[in-house]
């Protein structure tokens, strides 16, 4: 297994290199959305490639309550795949890099059904004609209906929470276990509350960012 952590905002350089040491592999880093909090910049992600890392590009995109079920239409799919598509470029991300679209459980998302499948679909479709592999994030709640609209299952189930896992628990949490997905959020607040923790397959393509020519 390979693991990692994502957090809403990059470390330093300082910080990155004391989290290789430490044995994380990879970052989850957010290229923006209608919903993210806060957005990583292209120098972000190539300082953390400097060290070492590959990456998930998160992209938050539809999410109650911000948005009402009007919001998730298959056309809203296409536009929102469309920003992603140049979110992931800006953010030094390539057409030969999957993207991630995260899907927070938040009440009345499941509600959602057909819905909230359409757009997804819309997003992928979009995802894919740019050349993507298509990843989504979201809760185990959600995942069982979410997850074979996309080519790789990020799960979020929580294990341990605050500081529990300052290094990797090496052999623990293989994210192809049963109910089989490719990335497992698997702990939240790392390491004083700024990271959560993953763990990957092996051969899962990570992205790799390509620094500005």
């Amino acid at each position: 297994m390979i693991y990692g952590l994502d957090a809403a905002y990059a470390p330093t350089t300082a910080t990155a290199r004391i989290l290789w040491g430490r044995g994380w592999r990879w970052f989850g880093g957010y290229i923006g959305g209608p919903r993210a909090a806060h957005k990583w910049s292209n120098a972000d992600f190539g300082r953390l490639a400097s060290v070492g890392f590959a990456f998930a590009p998160l992209y938050v995109g539809r999410n109650m309550p911000w948005d009402g079920r009007s919001a998730f239409t298959f056309e809203q799919g296409l536009a929102d795949g469309d920003d992603s598509n140049w979110r992931a470029g800006e953010a030094g991300f390539n057409e030969e890099q999957p993207i991630c679209l995260d899907v927070e459980a938040n009440a009345g998302m499941g509600n959602l059904g057909q819905a909230l499948l359409d757009y997804c679909d819309g997003w992928c479709q979009r995802t894919h004609e740019a050349g993507h592999k298509t990843i989504v994030y979201t809760s185990a709640s959600l995942l069982g209906m979410l997850g074979d609209h996309f080519d790789f299952k990020w799960g979020a189930e929580w294990v341990g929470n605050k500081g529990f896992y300052v290094t990797p628990p090496s052999g623990l949490y293989d994210p192809s276990e049963p109910p089989a997905w490719d990335l497992w959020q698997f702990a939240d607040n790392i390491d004083s509350s700024r990271y959560d923790g993953n763990s990957g397959r092996n051969d899962f393509p990570f992205a790799v960012y390509t620094p500005p020519s």
